[in-house]
């Protein structure tokens, strides 16, 4: 794997224009992220936290380039903490490729406690046609690469997605609908190797301020969401979730944020039903 991740990383950083850095015009933005997560009912895990560092750069028009280091810890009942690092990398090209559209390409390595998932590493690849201000359809696929674990275990995964804007409360909102299919090709636990789920969100944007409500249904096994950012790689099985967030923009670019997530799952292979329940607090600035 690490052959693959070190040609993956080298034509990624290839086709990442000079522009971005070089750009007379230079755009970029960085955000904080603290995350607590909560099981309930858990007789395996007793509670978390991430912390997470973000950062955007540009050419304020076509291209940008993404960066996260996260860093969580898992408190257990009865076994040993979990420690785990996260490193993303992601470049995008908008409206330049083809008219009206966004390419991202990237990846996430995963350095964990996690014998099943350590040096893990997610290949990842988005694709957007956008109409603005009317509506949006795209495709994602991320390939999940676990070949140092004893299951040489690998996941694929394929999200097509659909949004659109409509009038309502007297101001614009935003509809967006996910359907997220899972395939994994070994037996860990689970000899389901087919997941299916739909996720549903819906944005409203009042003034320096946006709400947002989600909701999704169906099963997820090492799911991969936020675009590449957020990797579920312990044997977890998600059965459903609901979530609501907001955000308010200060002066002098700076924007904090609030995210309350609670999703059903059950630890495998045990099957131990649990809940997992969320807090993220985040602080951006535009530069």
């Amino acid at each position: 794997m690490k052959k693959k991740m070190l040609y993956f990383l080298a034509f990624l950083l290839s086709i990442i224009p000079a522009a971005v850095v070089q750009a007379g015009n230079l755009c970029a933005s960085g955000t904080m992220y603290g995350t607590y997560i909560n099981y309930g009912g858990s007789g395996l895990r007793e509670d978390g936290w991430s912390g997470t560092a973000y950062m955007n750069v540009g050419d304020c028009l076509n291209n940008n380039v993404e960066l996260a280091v996260a860093q969580t810890k898992i408190n257990y009942k009865s076994q040993s903490d979990l420690d785990q690092t996260d490193v993303t990398l992601a470049y995008t090209n908008t409206n330049q490729i083809l008219a009206n559209h966004t390419f991202s390409l990237g990846l996430h390595y995963i350095s964990t406690d996690d014998a099943l998932t350590d040096q893990g590493m997610v290949y990842f690849f988005k694709t957007t046609y956008y109409e603005p201000g009317r509506w949006d359809m795209g495709l994602e696929l991320d390939y999940s690469d676990y070949d140092d674990s004893s299951t040489n275990l690998s996941v694929f995964q394929a999200v097509p997605h659909f949004g659109f804007y409509f009038e309502g409360l007297g101001r614009k909102l935003y509809s967006d609908t996910r359907f997220y299919y899972i395939y994994k090709d070994k037996d860990v636990g689970i000899s389901q190797d087919n997941f299916y789920s739909l996720e549903q969100s819906l944005s409203y944007l009042l003034g320096s301020s946006v709400f947002k409500v989600s909701a999704w249904i169906g099963q997820q096994l090492f799911a991969v969401k936020d675009g590449g950012f957020v990797v579920c790689n312990l044997s977890d099985k998600y059965l459903g979730g609901l979530a609501a967030e907001a955000g308010y923009r200060l002066g002098n670019g700076l924007r904090l944020g609030a995210h309350l997530g609670y999703q059903w799952m059950a630890h495998m292979p045990q099957y131990d039903k649990a809940t997992q329940t969320t807090l993220v607090l985040s602080l951006s600035r535009s530069f």
